[in-house]
This record gives C-alpha cells, structure tokens and sequence, in this order.
C-alpha cells in the first residue's frame, strides 16, 4: 500500500505462505518490506535477521504498532481483533466484500495461529529485530537505501496511479543497485506490470491490441506464461521463474506475484 489517504488494509489479502516461499528466507536476511497490514513484515519475523516496516500512510504504521505492542505483551487475540477504522481488503473491483473480508481474516488465522500454534511465540521472540518506520514511501526508500537483501513490495509498484508504472524500469534499476548479487525483489503484481510492457499494435479504426507470445497449445495451458515477459526489468535483474512459482503455490485469488533476482548485469563480452 502507498498512498496517502484512501483505503485501509486492517489484513493481508495475499497468502502468506506463498510471500514466504517465494522470498526464499535465510536467518541472515535482512528485509524492507512495505507495512499495509502488518501481516508480512511479522510473518517475515520469524525466519531473517531484521525486518523493516515502511508504509506511506500513517494509519497503517499506527496499526502495525498496535498489533506489536499486542504482541509484545503476549495478548494474541488482541492481535487478531486490531482492524483500521474503514478497513478495506484491496480486491481489484474496489468492493469491501464481507465474504472476502471473512475469507482473509480466517486465513490470517490459520497461517499465524493454526496451522502452527507457536508461530506467534517464534514471531513475539524476534520482535526486537523489527523497526517500524515513520510514515515513508517505500520506493523512494528502497532507491535509496541499502543493506537489505530482499525487498517485498506487495503491489506498490503501480500503485494507485500510472507513474510508477511508466518508471518501472528506472525505479526498479535504482533498487536493484542497492542489493547483492542474488538478492531479491518480491512484486504480487507481476502479471498487471509486464501487461504494461507487452509491444502493442493498432489495429483498423484506431483500436490497440497487446501481442503476447504465439497462442499455440502450450500457451493455452501454461498458467505462468505472463512470467516470461521481462522486457521491462533493467539489465540488473532477471525473473526468477522457480521462486515465482513458488510463490504462487497457494495464491489462486487476484494476485500474480513474480519473484525478480538482482544478477550481474550481462555485457557483449558475457557468454
């Protein structure tokens, strides 16, 4: 999320175990991670070294402080009931569906509560190494900052407006210098961004039409296929198609992520 009024997410609307599979953790990984709900940056506690939480809106950095200090204090239902006032749960129609609501809220729950009863004490442990950053925009301080390793972005990138999409290539360039060789970038918008990219001609009467690749039997079966459009990453990154899948291993809803992995850039010497 990274805007500064409008909607307010009290709850990830993406799968957390496919955010974690996808980002490939080490305990010596050190993440920025946009705050929206809260949920990844705490889900992300429990497997690195050190997460940083930034988020353009003030109410999204007050709530995550809520529900660390809920946390903190061992008060795990206060954890789950913490909402932002006009809580909204991101799906593309711009409708707040209370089935849709109820649907995140319980998978929420299964992943931090559920499917592992001491998850939450793991996550409560490593609060320390959590920092929870005055209200920023997390592209500017990816492009700035350094010392991270992997970077989730959600759906930051296009955002709520068409700029940061026609600067993909250059925003993502500037973040990409500041990681390691095989650091990562995490973007659940994978498939809305390369649709940016894809070339494009117009057609009798002025009508545009996006070219994909060759509609042949193996494109009408392959549910990836939007994973090999990378025209628009800068010569510093590459898709990293294996953990894009893997990200994509529980995530059947709204969302097409794409992993993108920081490699030497190639010259006309490199074979």
């Amino acid at each position: 999320m990274n805007q500064t009024s409008g909607l307010r997410y009290s709850y990830t609307n993406e799968d957390l175990r496919g955010i974690i599979l996808g980002l490939d953790f080490s305990p010596e990984d050190s993440v920025l991670a946009v705050a929206g709900s809260g949920d990844q940056a705490f889900a992300f506690l429990e497997f690195t070294r050190q997460v940083k939480a930034v988020d353009i809106v003030p109410e999204q950095i007050e709530l995550m402080r809520q529900k660390a200090e809920a946390l903190r204090i061992g008060d795990y239902d206060e954890f789950f009931k913490v909402e932002a006032t006009g809580s909204y749960d991101g799906n593309l129609s711009g409708s707040h569906s209370p089935e849709f609501s109820e649907f995140n809220r319980h998978r929420r729950r299964m992943y931090f509560a559920e499917d592992d009863p001491q998850r939450l004490e793991r996550v409560r442990a490593n609060l320390d190494n959590l920092v929870i950053a005055e209200p920023a925009d997390i592209l500017k301080v990816a492009q700035t900052e350094s010392g991270f390793s992997k970077i989730y972005l959600s759906n930051v990138l296009g955002y709520g407006d068409g700029i940061s999409y026609a600067n993909a290539t250059e925003i993502l360039g500037n973040i990409a210098r500041n990681l390691p060789i095989d650091g990562l970038i995490y973007v659940a918008n994978h498939e809305r961004i390369s649709d940016r990219f894809k070339p494009s001609i117009v057609l009798r009467g002025g009508i545009e039409n996006k070219i994909g690749n060759s509609m042949d039997l193996y494109d009408m079966l392959d549910k990836d296929k939007d994973l090999r459009e990378s025209s628009f990453l800068p010569p510093e990154l590459e898709v990293d198609r294996a953990l894009s899948k893997a990200a994509r291993t529980y995530d059947k809803g709204i969302w097409k992520p794409a992993v993108y992995r920081r490699i030497e850039p190639k010259t006309p010497f490199t074979f």
